[in-house]
């Protein structure tokens, strides 16, 4: 749990608050003093030559006397020696918490009176108590006596269920999943609660046994506990008959969890407050009642648990492991381990210690994030996220410096695991025999992760503790092996199979589990070598990579396509493999192929067969299984295959419109397997010989130039020339029939654009910018392309908008072909940044690839930021750089949900790889290195890029190597400024305030829900002073910080008569240009002094842009008012600035998307007040451009017309209407520019009802008849804007049809109309299951949830989609969804909080009437 009040409190006692009460009790009544004295007595031995019939009796007989004089105390934990807290003790018998600091306590034993014995003798006395019944030798606590309560009266011991000997070799688990020899497992108290809370609780109950029989004033033993902690206490306090309370806050009341307390009689309190609140109550309850508290604060209960490491030494025969791990929920835990191991250390029974590892549930994971920080940064608590499995608990603060102290002792490492990831190690280890909880769990899958690491050896002897083992976790089972836990793949779910009541149907069943557990089974009943013991089938399933013990270094690649009725291709591919392990399988990746023949050929020409293909559609992988092992070496490894051609735009699929007379391949990111057998991993790579069969009259295209063709009657064969070593996802084939355009680039490198027949002049754009970026990338990273040639190729059905493959880039017709006549100005620029984008991969991501796709911005991000470098110095008249603003903003949109992810993010799931090519990877990952690029500059970025890219050329490389490059040709320590906008998600607002020369600069998380975000980042920050001549730069690097201004201000202003106009010129904009990922949010007076310069024109356009979108999202988070947004939009009347004006228009937008819900008597006024804003610019434009035009003319012309006709103003609806009347009359009037029919097609769709299909049918006749793919996108853009339902169900309807190609859906999606948000949510339900077919699980899926599910705006709504998708769950969509629906939230509480705005309503009819 987070950081209590309970936890922060000073010392908490029953004893009198007397000074001299710290070392001699004044009221002998309340406390006893012990001496620490050393003595050469032995201890007594347990065995007894005649043992009593009735052992408490025989207690009773030998508890009259101490004649050990062994002693411990309560001392301030780790004090220093010098320090005042050396001084400090107190009694075990005194009831203390805390030291006089507030520190917590420890219990500290007489060492010089144990040392007195060697380790000899406390081993064989220990070892002589093992399996004893005399009283109360035979449970593993109290068989330590002497070690843990010395001084405790055997007859006062309760002791019934902590036996924690129960050690067992995790044989088949170990050598199967983990490939380990050494492998065990530790129960602690598996006879009861499961938990060795039982362990400490025999100990602490124990005590207050002996404290009641001492009549000190102990009325019971409380907690605050659902798990273990209750069950234990409880379950003890019954045995000795003292009454146990637990303390919950209502929220956590689970009978589930609370069976073994309830059972045992204790008294459980549910209160109505949090745990925070409960904590509190606890307090103030113990300060009136005597109520001992067995939280994680009382020392005293590790002296139990620590015994647990003893028996772990005792149980291998005094032999040290070399790892232990044990699960961190419970901090306390690893320090009772080390103080366990280490007392065995000192006392000579031992000569080291072993490793420990802390395993923390990744939803409550403190400490793991302290040791990531190399111990560095502050300790914080975090409040644990939701969690089905109620044995995830929070690292507890309380013992934080306990359990660094142990693991900094022991040189331990601290790992943390999923969900997921826990609950899958944990049905992994029941399948091999074991029965463990999610606590467990999370120790075993710490271990796996160490394990892939190569941390922990094969032969490392290693113990997993297991410490919770109750009934209360049977539900997670349940719900795990039913499939049943949202967003939870439960990839080792074993559910009852339903089968038919018949004998065929059980056959079948039995025969496919026989099949599947022969070939798990078949390589572990003779584990006769290290080999097979660290390799198995079932060793395999369930991982995200492929297992590293073959490397592919080329392919020889040969495909046949059919692309007759058939559909339908197969091929032959010999893959030269280098083995660097001894095996019986080799697994590589495939998906929906039909593997024939396979053959491993080795160097020595020894031919292997595999006995089993294993292709597993789960994990998308061929498995080989061969019975004669393949030894370290190089070998051929030959696959036959087919497969039918894909239709859902991946892997290999027939396109080529309606013709159907081509074929294109799509790989990124993990779909080269759908087309042949490979090591689909980007890390793996190598180089690709490639042959391709098709029809004669078919062009073939490769990522290399053609070196040789042969005609074999209706077949010809192209044959490629070798490449350059690559990653599978950039391997491209395309077929079909061409024209092109050629040039060359100024190193010679030849350049084509392949465009559709008739159509070669359309791509000589892009052509022309291909050739030119490619010379400009060649100097920029003074490096020249590695390929001969390079295609650029039109593909009429693709999902994207383009693919990088090497020497082949694949692009949208639309993304390829400019036709001036019916393509946009924004076209054109789109166009540009999109060619220069995919140029930029053949460095950023070909050349040098990202090692895996958790760093997918490596590739995205650059080649983003990079591609807008170009087109700046392309085309340094469009100002590329501010329409740059547009990538910001949709970055900090996306980071802005608490369901974000960080720009380096963990990929569990190959298809859960397509959702992070989202605008974290793209658009925050390029506006966080444009930040980087003003902070360190030009010239020091170019220089680091360069060497970057010089040092990894043909290699893989991962973050922290870019950082590295960068470190070192700037002196500057980037990681230490960039791990924070890269590994943790999320961003800062800056609050503003200003008190005379001062500014206070203070940063907090920015969440679009409301919420308070706990990150922290290092803030470039830039601000100017009343004009850009006078600017500051600094690094905030805390959470706050005040910075004088006083030499900024002009000392000729201060003879200013008149202070308001002084204040007002004196106007603070922080972030300059909007540099810097993230928002400002200014004091009322400041913010008041920028809008007064926005209506002065005293800002850059940039500045203006920052300032609204700033504002408006403080809004949307409720931060601020409507009203206040509503005026500072009032200030931008005169705007003419193409990047402003479409800011506006986007705020615009979705005020009135919102306010139709929130408060729609408004929505007509408000309409006319955003009209307002827009004619200004609107009539300075027109409909028709003018001679010496510039670009950003026709750029907002389109735009501003669009608004208005939305918004209904009448006179640009009925000019839109007229326009498009004679465009019916004549296609090539030019009264419809490309750019301005939108705002036509707008008009006729706003109109268009059930009543009034005219004009809806004659735009649909219009899209039918058109022959270009600008006009089509153009329509379908608009289509479904109409206000009406049935007319927009029936364009959803049409969406689906053959007219629109699959690829073309997202344009119509986009464009729904907020009126018929609700209407298309109902039909997306209706039609899920056409659509998953129709699409398939790729990325225009997730384009159907994105956009008809995030336009909703009520919690209702949100429920509702919450319900829908609960037995829908997909990789592929998963974050999406869950991104939607947060935004749905947030929207849903914007609504709420505008209906609160009591002066909304005058403000908004004043600024409507106002000229």
């Amino acid at each position: 749990m987070a950081s209590s009040s309970l936890f922060q409190s000073p010392p908490l006692s029953l004893k009198p608050q007397n000074p001299a009460s710290h070392h001699a009790p004044t009221k002998p009544q309340f406390a006893t003093t012990i001496k620490c004295v050393s003595t050469s007595t032995p201890p007594p031995s347990s065995s007894s030559d005649h043992p009593h019939h009735n052992i408490r009796d025989e207690a009773r007989r030998h508890n009259t006397t101490h004649s050990h004089h062994f002693s411990a105390r309560y001392v301030p934990f780790n004090a220093h020696p010098s320090s005042a807290a050396a001084a400090e003790s107190y009694s075990l018998d005194e009831i203390v918490y805390r030291s006089n600091s507030g520190g917590l306590l420890d219990v500290q034993h007489d060492m010089a009176a144990l040392k007195n014995y060697d380790g000899k003798y406390w081993r064989d006395l220990f070892d002589s108590r093992v399996g004893k019944t005399t009283w109360p030798y035979g449970s593993g606590v109290w068989s330590k006596k002497e070690w843990v309560l010395p001084e405790i009266d055997s007859d006062d011991i309760v002791s019934a269920f902590e036996g924690n000997s129960n050690l067992f070799w995790a044989e088949r688990y170990g050598k199967q999943i983990l490939a380990m020899n050494d492998l065990w497992v530790k129960h602690c108290g598996i006879s009861h609660t499961g938990s060795f809370k039982d362990l400490g609780m025999t100990v602490l109950v124990s005590q207050v046994n002996r404290l009641r029989k001492m009549n000190r004033p102990v009325v019971g033993v409380g907690c605050a506990s659902t798990g273990d902690t209750s069950a234990a206490l409880s379950a003890y306090c019954a045995a000795a008959g003292i009454p146990s309370i637990v303390f919950l806050p209502a929220n956590r009341i689970s009978l589930a969890q609370l069976v073994q307390p309830i059972a045992n009689g204790a008294f459980v309190l549910s209160i109505d407050t949090d745990f925070d609140g409960c904590m509190q109550l606890i307090r103030e309850v113990t300060a009136e009642l005597p109520i001992y508290l067995a939280n994680s604060l009382n020392s005293l209960r590790l002296e139990g648990q620590k015994t647990a490491a003893i028996e772990i030494l005792q149980q291998f025969d005094w032999e040290v492991p070399d790892w232990v791990i044990v699960p961190g929920g419970n901090l306390g835990n690893i320090y009772a381990f080390y103080k366990g191991f280490h007392m065995c250390k000192e006392l000579g029974l031992v000569d080291r210690i072993p490793r420990l590892v802390c395993a923390q549930a990744a939803n409550a994971n403190p400490l793991y994030l302290h040791y990531k920080s190399g111990w560095d940064q502050e300790f914080k608590p975090v409040k644990a996220n939701t969690t089905f499995a109620s044995a995830i608990q929070i690292g507890d603060p309380v013992s934080i410096d306990r359990a660094v102290y142990a693991l900094k002792k022991s040189n331990g490492i601290v790992e943390e695991a999923t969900e997921q990831e826990l609950m899958d190690a944990m049905a992994q280890a029941d399948s091999t025999g074991m029965f463990i909880c999610p606590h467990t769990g999370v120790a075993l899958a710490a271990l796996i992760k160490l394990r892939n690491q190569g941390i922990i050896g094969t032969n490392d002897r290693t113990v997993v503790v297991s410490t919770a083992h109750g009934l209360k976790f049977t539900q997670s089972k349940i719900d795990y092996h039913s499939n049943d836990i949202k967003d939870l793949a439960c990839k080792y779910a074993n559910p009852p199979v339903q089968v038919k009541a018949d004998f065929g149907s059980v056959m079948d069943v039995l025969k496919k589990y026989y099949y599947h557990y022969r070939l798990d089974s078949r390589h572990f009943t003779s584990l006769g070598t290290e080999m097979e013991q660290k390799q198995s089938i079932q060793g395999f399933k369930g991982h995200a990579r492929l297992p590293n013990f073959a490397i592919p270094k080329r392919y020889d690649l040969h495909l046949k396509l059919d692309l007759s009725s058939a559909c339908a291709f197969s091929g032959v591919v010999e893959i030269h493999v280098s083995i660097v392990e001894e095996t019986k399988f080799l697994i590589l990746n495939a998906l929906e192929l039909d593997v024939h023949e396979v053959l491993f050929t080795s160097s020595h020409g020894q031919l292997y067969r595999p006995c089993d293909v294993v292709l597993d559609g789960d994990d998308e992988s061929l498995v080989l299984v061969f019975d004669q092992a393949l030894g370290v070496g190089e070998g051929v490894l030959g696959i036959e295959f087919s497969a039918v051609l894909n239709a859902h735009l991946k892997g290999t699929y027939m396109d080529g419109g309606e013709k159907k007379n081509m074929a294109v391949t799509q790989f990124e990111p993990v779909d080269a397997r759908r087309c042949f057998p490979c090591w689909d991993e980007p890390a793996l790579k190598a180089t690709f010989k490639i042959a391709v069969d098709v029809p004669p009259e078919l062009t073939a295209l490769s990522n290399m130039p053609i070196i040789n063709e042969k005609l074999d009657a209706n077949v010809k064969t192209v044959y490629f020339e070798e490449s350059p070593i690559m990653s599978t996802y950039l391997v491209a084939v395309v077929v079909g029939v061409f024209d092109y355009i050629e040039d060359t680039t100024s190193d010679g490198v030849l350049v084509r654009a392949y465009c559709p027949v008739g159509k070669s002049d359309k791509g000589e754009f892009a052509l022309n910018v291909a050739v030119k970026t490619l010379d400009l990338f060649s100097k920029y990273f003074s490096t020249p392309y590695p390929l001969p040639k390079l295609d650029m190729v039109a593909v009429p059905e693709f999902s994207g908008g383009a693919m990088e493959n090497y020497g082949l880039i694949t692009y949208r017709e639309n993304e390829l072909l400019y036709d001036p006549l019916h393509s946009t100005t924004a076209r054109k620029q789109t166009m540009a940044i999109v060619v220069a984008h995919e140029v930029a991969h053949q460095w950023f991501g070909n050349l040098v690839t990202m090692e895996w796709w958790s760093d997918l911005w490596l590739n995205e991000g650059f080649a983003t930021w990079v591609s807008y470098m170009a087109t700046d110095i392309l085309f340094p008249e469009w100002k590329i750089w501010a329409q740059f603003l547009q990538q910001t903003t949709g970055g900090l949109v996306k980071d802005a949900l608490e369901q974000s992810h960080p720009i380096q993010v963990e990929i569990d799931h190959a298809r859960s790889i397509l959702e992070v090519f989202d605008d974290i990877s793209y658009k925050k990952g390029s506006a966080v290195i444009r930040m980087l690029q003003g902070y360190l500059g030009d010239d020091i970025l170019q220089k680091s890029l360069s060497s970057y890219i010089k040092r990894f050329s043909g290699k893989n490389a991962k973050t922290e190597d870019l950082w590295s490059v960068l470190s070192e040709e700037s002196g500057v320590k980037v990681s230490e400024m960039m791990d924070g906008w890269t590994k943790e998600k999320g961003y800062p607002v800056i609050s503003v305030k200003a008190k005379d020369h001062i500014l206070e600069f203070e940063q907090t998380q920015f969440l679009s829900s409301g919420s308070h975000g706990d990150g922290k980042w290092i803030v470039p920050i830039t601000f100017s002073l009343g004009s850009y001549e006078r600017r500051r730069n600094f690094l905030l690097e805390t959470k706050s910080r005040e910075v004088n201004i006083s030499d900024l201000v002009d000392s000729s202003d201060n003879d200013l008569k008149d202070k308001e106009k002084y204040d007002e010129q004196l106007w603070v904009k922080v972030n300059i240009e909007q540099s810097g990922f993230y928002r400002v949010n200014y004091e009322d007076k400041l913010a008041a002094r920028l809008r007064k310069a926005i209506e002065h024109n005293s800002l850059e356009a940039t500045d203006k842009f920052g300032i609204l979108d700033d504002a408006y999202a403080l809004c949307e988070t409720c931060e601020q008012s409507l009203s206040s947004l509503l005026s500072l939009m009032d200030a931008y009347r005169k705007e003419e600035e193409y990047i402003v004006v479409t800011k506006l228009i986007d705020v615009c937008y979705n005020v009135i998307n919102i306010s139709s819900e929130a408060i729609p008597d408004l929505a007509n006024e408000l309409k006319k007040f955003f009209i307002s804003l827009l004619l200004f610019p609107a009539e300075k434009l027109g409909w028709e451009s003018v001679p010496g035009e510039n670009h950003f003319g026709a750029l907002l012309r389109a735009e501003i017309l669009q608004a208005l006709v939305t918004f209904g103003h009448d006179k640009a609806q009925k000019d839109a209407l007229d326009r498009f009347q004679t465009l019916l009359n004549d296609r090539n009037t030019p009264l419809l520019s490309a750019d301005t029919r939108g705002a036509a097609y707008i008009a006729v769709m706003r109109n268009a009802s059930s009543s009034n299909r005219e004009g809806f049918e004659s735009l649909l006749n219009f899209y039918r008849e058109a022959n270009t793919v600008q006009e089509k996108e153009r329509i379908l853009r608009f289509l479904a804007s109409s206000p009406d339902p049935d007319t927009v169900l029936e364009v959803l309807n049409f969406f689906l049809s053959e007219e629109v190609r699959d690829q073309d859906i997202i344009y119509g999606l986009f464009g729904i109309s907020s009126e018929c948000r609700e209407t298309a949510w109902r039909w997306l339900k209706e039609n899920w299951d056409l659509i998953l077919t129709k699409y398939g699980a790729g990325m225009l899926l997730t384009h159907f949830v994105k956009d008809i599910v995030t336009p909703l705006c009520s919690n209702e709504k949100a429920d509702e989609v919450e319900e829908f998708f609960a037995s829908r769950a997909h990789p592929a969509i998963s974050m999406t969804l869950e991104q939607s629906i947060a935004q749905v939230r947030i929207k849903a509480r914007w609504v709420e909080h505008m209906r609160q705005e009591q002066s909304l309503e005058g403000q908004v009819r004043e600024l409507a009437g106002k000229k």
